[in-house]
């Protein structure tokens, strides 16, 4: 059964994750933060530095829920949102991106698997 084994290999990446940041709206993240049992959203900017600061950084999870992503059919929209997406975490570091989609049911679809070229270092940078 291909699609199981599939599946258990994304369960075990999506399991072994350094963050997972859930995509709210257009700008609105939150990345598991809580103030009196309400889960708070940030926009990037709010996690900037956060994000720059992160030690570890091999794979990052954007789950989009099951309404923000366009349908798989909207080909043109999917991939502008994934580029958006892409563009916007890449130049934190991470050299894996994924983004899915969960559904109520708790269905995981994967809608992109990325490994963006690294950012240029600082260091790198000739003195």
């Amino acid at each position: 059964m291909p699609g199981t084994e599939k599946a258990k290999e994304l369960d075990k990446v999506l399991d072994s994750a350094d963050r997972e940041i859930e995509c709210h709206e257009d700008d609105e993240f939150s990345i598991g933060v809580c103030r009196a049992g309400q889960e708070l959203t940030f926009s990037l900017w709010e996690l900037d530095t956060f994000l720059r600061e992160e030690k570890h950084k091999d794979c990052l999870v954007l789950d989009t829920g099951k309404f923000l992503a366009p349908d798989a059919e909207e080909k043109e929209k999917r991939k502008q949102f994934v580029d958006k997406l892409v563009s916007s975490f890449s130049k934190y570091g991470y050299r894996r991106i994924l983004i899915i989609r969960t559904t109520g049911g708790g269905a995981v679809e994967l809608i992109a698997d990325v490994r963006p070229v690294p950012p240029k270092e600082a260091s790198e940078a000739p003195k």
